[in-house]
């Protein structure tokens, strides 16, 4: 029966993606636990499913290119990123919970717990502020710039979001050498680092997607969706961090 949607043949991308997530997974608890290799496993894991990542994707712009997507398919690309980014949202909102939950618990009288010396929120979390904030505007101006036709601005503007992006992510891996506490240090040093760690790492898949987009805008061909989905997932972390700041740092 003919219908408006494509359908996509036979993909090894799905399974390879779900495996090589689960060993990420593995590999990452294995590094808390102090497991010999875990680094490597950790790394090698990492380093599959951005590879999957790059070939899913290169998949699915060349079906955007040969004309496989109608317009009610583009629609519902961009509804399923939605949904993701609801799921984003919510895990973000569980760990806040967590938080939160032992933060007004009465059996501690003092929060954070005796013994942890909290990060300066005026020192590399101010200037992290500042790098996305201006990034966001960036990005913001390159999308403005793309709607209007204008490339070279938006390349510029677009270029501007993944360096302030990059040093951002750099700061925040300092800040994480640096802190005085770590992960196993009371619950509050678990979630914490839980919601910092957890940003930092979508921060990183927002560089990738912000290159991947930068490198598809140079070589002449993009589709709207591609660019509303990185945009629209860039700006809910720039939501995030603003909580981060508002509620963890500063207490």
């Amino acid at each position: 029966m003919r219908n408006p949607f494509h359908l996509v043949t036979l993909s090894p991308w799905p399974l390879l993606m779900s495996l090589n997530l689960l060993f990420f997974l593995v590999s990452f608890v294995s590094i808390f636990n102090g497991s010999l290799g875990a680094y490597l496993s950790f790394f090698t894991s990492l380093i599959s499913v951005l590879s999957i990542l790059f070939f899913w994707m290169n998949d699915i712009i060349i079906e955007s290119q040969t004309g496989c997507h109608t317009n009610l398919h583009s629609r519902t690309l961009i509804s399923a990123f939605i949904w993701f980014c609801l799921t984003e949202v919510m895990i973000f909102f569980s760990l806040f919970w967590a938080y939160f939950h032992n933060a007004w618990n009465p059996l501690y009288v003092i929060w954070p717990p005796v013994g942890i010396e909290v990060i300066n929120p005026y020192s590399i979390p101010l200037l992290n502020t500042a790098l996305l904030f201006w990034a966001g505007l960036a990005a913001t101006a390159a999308h403005h710039y793309f709607i209007n036709g204008d490339r070279k601005n938006t390349l510029i503007y677009l270029g501007t979001t993944i360096f302030l992006t990059v040093i951002f992510f750099i700061c925040q891996f300092f800040e994480f050498y640096t802190c005085s506490f770590d992960i196993s240090d009371s619950i509050f040093g678990t979630t914490f680092f839980m919601l910092t760690g957890l940003h930092g790492l979508h921060i990183f898949m927002a560089i990738v997607a912000l290159s991947i987009l930068f490198g598809r805008i140079l070589s002449y061909h993009l589709s709207d969706v591609y660019l509303n989905s990185v945009l629209l997932y860039f700006h809910l972390l720039d939501a995030v961090w603003i909580l981060l700041v508002l509620l963890i740092y500063i207490n």
